[in-house]
């Protein structure tokens, strides 16, 4: 007797699971999309995106952790670090800079007057103007048979050989020496520093930035933030995002531009009707097959 009631309760645990099985695939077959906290649907509406400042862990948005001295880039959705700081593993480590140098990027640069030898800067004091082996000495630049001083300001330093310049983060180089970028509102310098581009959401016209106007309803398409596109179920009309129409008994197609009857249903062009079909069958691709010897004649099967 014992052993019988072992087994019924060995089947009984057996037919429990179909059950939450069974509760699992009605949940996908029935058209949901499971979103996470932090997150929303997708533009074809079978899936989830994260918000900005998390990331997908696949199943689950987590936040980006932005360490100390560390910046967070709407636009790329990851942190950077601040000025002076360089990225090492998950934190931002402080740039070493010797005496008589500057900060230039995520390296330094040698004052005026002094050379870059290994990680330090060394007072120049050669005064040879004349080429040594067919090279001028750091600080002069080859002219012909004679080497000619170069003059730098403040914003330029001495590339490493010293027979050239280049122009610290924020300037352009011109044949005489070095031009502050304008940065206008809402813009950033380029990771060279010698140019800008605008901000997420701001588009380049040609000297300042144009904030772009995102309606209700839409998102930006591009990592640049100038072009937006509407939500699934709505549609682009004079700048805004619109409610497409919907009848009864009718869904949207997975690009959510365009709606078709539900089973059963038929559309007439405007709204979707109640097929009633008698000699015959919908199959499972909500075609009307009949019975032999009938034929469909757009209602019903007919002799």
């Amino acid at each position: 007797m014992n052993m019988f009631k072992k087994y019924i309760i060995i089947f009984f645990l057996f037919l429990t699971l179909p059950l939450f099985n069974a509760e699992a695939a009605s949940y996908v077959k029935n058209g949901s999309v499971y979103i996470p906290d932090n997150a929303y649907l997708n533009f074809t509406a079978d899936g989830y995106l994260c918000n900005s400042g998390y990331v997908d862990r696949g199943g689950f948005c987590e936040k980006i952790s932005v360490p100390e001295n560390g910046i967070f880039v709407e636009k790329f959705n990851y942190w950077v670090c601040k000025s002076g700081y360089e990225k090492k593993g998950n934190v931002c480590i402080k740039i070493y800079i010797p005496e008589n140098a500057t900060l230039s990027g995520s390296d330094f640069i040698c004052n005026l007057g002094y050379k870059r030898e290994g990680n330090s800067c060394t007072k120049i004091v050669s005064s040879n103007v004349y080429l040594t082996q067919g090279e001028c000495p750091y600080g002069y630049k080859k002219n012909g048979y004679t080497c000619t001083q170069l003059f730098i300001d403040s914003n330029a330093y001495f590339t490493t050989n010293g027979h050239d310049f280049a122009c610290k983060q924020g300037y352009f180089k011109t044949e005489t020496g070095c031009v502050k970028v304008n940065v206008p509102a809402n813009a950033y310098l380029t990771e060279n520093g010698t140019a800008w581009a605008c901000e997420y959401g701001y588009k380049n016209m040609g000297n300042y930035c144009l904030k772009i106007s995102l309606p209700s309803n839409a998102y930006f398409i591009n990592s640049a933030g100038t072009e937006w596109a509407c939500l699934y179920g709505y549609e682009k009309k004079n700048n805004r995002c619109e409610k497409r129409h919907l009848p009864s008994n009718a869904h949207f197609d997975s690009s959510g531009s365009y709606w078709l009857c539900n089973y059963g249903y038929r559309s007439n062009g405007t709204y979707c009707e109640k097929m009633n079909i008698t000699n015959g069958y919908i199959n499972k691709y909500n075609q009307v097959i009949c019975n032999i010897n009938y034929y469909y004649n757009g209602k019903d099967c007919v002799f």
